[in-house]
């Protein structure tokens, strides 16, 4: 006897979402570092800027 049509298609399909599932993941912990790294160079920016502004200001 074969199994049920909605086993057949969930076992078809599994793999398919399996696949874009850890796609996603792999995208958002991406995004998160790139997120992060710009977060770190803005403040660094910043920091600068605001040791820049802090000599000018004392001249």
């Amino acid at each position: 006897m074969n199994p049920p049509l909605g086993e057949m298609l969930i076992g078809a399909v599994q793999p398919c979402l399996d696949f874009v599932v850890a796609d996603f993941k792999c995208l958002q912990h991406y995004r998160r570092k790139q997120s992060a790294l710009g977060l770190l160079q803005a403040s660094k920016y910043y920091h600068i800027n605001l040791e820049i502004s802090n000599i000018e200001w004392l001249d």
